[in-house]
């Protein structure tokens, strides 16, 4: 595995954001004997970092669950909304190509049966 999958896999963690907030508070802690201005800057801004984290997982407990279940397919969790009534032998398949599009296509699916 190459470096950039790896630093890729690394950030995608949910604490990437906790761990990152923590390096750049230790960068301002051990700058602070030589460069006082920069460490002040660094403490801030890790400050800052680790605040919004700390707000972002508060509000993500908050939130309800997404519609649909987790299937594992060849080993790997996957995210499935299916949802309608099943007719004849070939179903419909709608694969989203972010986070988003499975919510925001809900009419085009709710409306193409009725128009087939």
């Amino acid at each position: 595995m190459n470096p950039v999958e790896r630093l890729r896999i690394l950030l995608g963690r949910r604490w990437a954001g906790a761990a990152l907030a923590a390096v750049v508070l230790v960068l301002g802690a051990f700058a602070h004997g030589f460069q006082p201005v920069l460490a002040w800057i660094l403490l801030a801004s890790g400050g800052i970092l680790a605040v919004g984290v700390l707000v972002t997982l508060v509000q993500e407990r908050s939130l309800p669950p997404p519609p649909g279940d987790i299937h594992l397919i060849d080993g790997k969790p996957v995210h499935i909304l299916a949802e309608g009534e099943k007719r004849g032998n070939h179903p419909v398949i709608w694969v989203a190509g972010g986070h988003g599009e499975g919510l925001t296509g809900r009419s085009r699916r709710r409306t193409l049966p009725s128009r087939s």
